[in-house]
C-alpha cells in the first residue's frame, strides 16, 4: 500500500514538475521579449535589461527551489501560479528601474506615483 502511494506521489510530482518547467520556460521567453522592448520604448540601456533579467532569474530560482523542496501542495502548476509568474516578471522590470539615473533623480513622491500607477486597483 505504501509503495502504491509513493508511486502516485512520484507521478504527481513529475506532472507538477513538467507543468512548472513549461510555464517557467514560457515566462522566461516572454520576459526576454518584453524587457528589451520596454528598455527600447522608454529609452533605457542594455544594463536595465541585464538587471531586470537578474531579478527575474533570482525569482525563478526561488520558485524552482520551492518546488524541489515539495512546498507546492497541489497536483498541478495552475493558473494562479502563472499569474504569479507574470507578477514576478513585472516586479523584475520595476526593481530594475531603481538604478536608472532618471529614476534616482525623481523625488520620493514621483516614485510613489509611478509605482502606484503600475499596480491595478
Amino acid at each position: 500500500m505504501r509503495a502504491a502511494r509513493q508511486q502516485v506521489a512520484d507521478s504527481t510530482w513529475a506532472a507538477v514538475r513538467r507543468d512548472a518547467c513549461r510555464d517557467l520556460a514560457a515566462a522566461t521567453g516572454g520576459f526576454l521579449l518584453v524587457a528589451p522592448a520596454v528598455a527600447w520604448a522608454v529609452g533605457l540601456g542594455a544594463d536595465y535589461v541585464a538587471r531586470a533579467l537578474l531579478w527575474f532569474a533570482l525569482g525563478l530560482a526561488l520558485v524552482w527551489y520551492g518546488l524541489r523542496t515539495g512546498a507546492h501542495p497541489h497536483e498541478r502548476f495552475g493558473g494562479a501560479n502563472r499569474v504569479t509568474l507574470l507578477r514576478l516578471a513585472l516586479a523584475g522590470l520595476m526593481v530594475a528601474l531603481l538604478r536608472e539615473p532618471v529614476w534616482t533623480a525623481a523625488g520620493p513622491a514621483d516614485r510613489v506615483f509611478v509605482v502606484r500607477s503600475l499596480i491595478p486597483a
